[in-house]
């Protein structure tokens, strides 16, 4: 074989046409032709027209994503949450892992009734136990990961907010700024799961927000930023962090506070 025919000799990992060097790309890599590539309903978690799983709530994935989704509370509560407490706490960013409970859920429906959310941090008030409840089943490291540090993020920011009020978009910007910073310190990442990286990291750089709080800590550092955040949590330096979402209408009293992603 020449290596013309090499080169041009790339086939539909579905149907095993030759693509000519056009193709639709999924994040672990594997390429479709226009026609496999064009189905409507794919993978939710990588984007591969190819579906084998389906969930009673409607979640559907493809083989590779769930074999390799983490299932494990026992990962979840050890080695992932760990990880994120070491990225964080290296930043000044203290978390107390003992002070969260993590619960698992593979029925979207058990969760929460918008099918967009993948993971819930809630705390209620007078109790010193915050939970974190998350979807399990087609989301593999990385993207367990991402919903892990968000919601611990939303964590940290319950950890040192006022008795009363809870700023729920600064709360958001935090939960991604934990998201970009972990994802984007991250070390032994699996070959296979760069391009999931990459997707996450570009996706949470457009965050608006979640940018505002990294450009602060890159300028001012963290024992600023830190000190400026817990103020802002706790009402006494109102709006002095530019949010873009409104931030009026979302700072309420409330008695049980869930933030959803």
């Amino acid at each position: 074989m020449g290596v013309n025919e090499i080169i041009f000799d790339e086939r539909c990992t579905n149907c095993n046409k030759n693509l000519h060097g056009r193709y639709y790309c999924d994040l672990w890599g594997r390429k479709y032709c226009a026609g496999c590539g064009s189905i409507d309903e794919s993978c939710r978690t990588c984007g591969s027209p190819i579906v084998t799983v389906e969930y009673p709530d409607h979640r559907r994935y493809c083989q590779r994503c769930e074999h390799e989704s983490i299932k494990s509370s026992r990962r979840i509560d050890g080695e992932l949450l760990q990880t994120i407490r070491r990225v964080m706490e290296r930043r000044g960013f203290h978390i107390y892992p003992d002070e969260i409970k993590i619960k698992l859920y593979k029925d979207r429906r058990n969760l929460s009734d918008k099918t967009h959310v993948v993971g819930i941090a809630s705390h209620q008030r007078f109790s010193d136990k915050i939970e974190i409840k998350l979807l399990v089943g087609g989301n593999p490291l990385i993207s367990t990961m991402n919903t892990l540090s968000h919601e611990v993020g939303h964590c940290w920011a319950y950890q040192h907010s006022s008795g009363e009020y809870f700023d729920q978009p600064l709360s958001e910007a935090i939960a991604d700024f934990f998201s970009l910073t972990v994802l984007s310190n991250l070390s032994n990442i699996p070959t296979s799961q760069e391009k999931f990286v990459d997707h996450s990291i570009e996706s949470l750089k457009e965050n608006t927000d979640a940018s505002t709080i990294k450009n602060i800590f890159m300028e001012m550092g963290h024992p600023t930023l830190i000190n400026l955040l817990k103020r802002e949590l706790k009402g006494k330096a109102w709006c002095a962090i530019p949010l873009k979402h409104n931030r009026s209408s979302d700072r309420v009293n409330v008695r049980i506070r869930e933030i959803e992603r």
